[in-house]
């Protein structure tokens, strides 16, 4: 499965689905510039796709923007590239937001819950899962968990639509 491109946003939904509000805003006072947009990005992004960004080029321009006039960072959207999103600074922002929203990192046993029902409920239904990243992220939302990698993602739907396979 290949990378989702980059979504184009529309003023009005940047307005409404990229705005932050008091509380989060409230999170931001002590982080650099960067680290502010860095968190912002992170958080939003975790809320909309239910998962973290893995790669920088994930982040519309336009969305960097917008966040970097509400968190007052003014034109470090630039800086945002040079931030590490799995390094020390971008992990420990990770942990707090998955604090805040009340989710957990994947463990080796919700990856199998995650695998029997692709396997039981979804696959009986879509044989080659055609949109088996976008069901099994949302169901991993639903449980209150960090979906894995993308990649890793992508090889436990792989496998389970294998096995499903060669079950039949």
């Amino acid at each position: 499965m290949e990378l989702p491109l980059v979504q184009s946003w529309t003023d009005i939904d940047l307005q409404e689905q990229w705005a932050l509000n008091a509380d989060e805003l409230a999170l931001l006072p002590g982080m650099t510039n960067t680290g502010r947009l860095a968190f912002a990005v992170q958080l939003k992004f975790m809320e909309i796709h239910g998962r973290f960004p893995e790669r920088h080029d994930e982040i519309d321009p336009a969305v960097l923007d917008w966040l970097a006039t509400q968190v007052g960072s003014g034109s470090v959207t630039d800086g945002f590239v040079a931030f590490e999103l799995d390094g020390r600074q971008g992990r420990r922002q990770r942990r707090t937001i998955r604090g805040i929203l009340g989710i957990r990192p994947t463990t080796g046993g919700d990856r199998q819950r995650l695998s029997d029902w692709l396997a039981n409920d979804v696959l009986p239904f879509d044989p080659q899962a055609r949109h088996g990243r976008d069901l099994a992220l949302e169901w991993c939302k639903a449980q209150h968990f960090e979906p894995p990698a993308l990649e890793h993602l992508d090889r436990v739907i792989r496998s389970t639509v294998h096995g499903f396979e060669t079950r039949q």
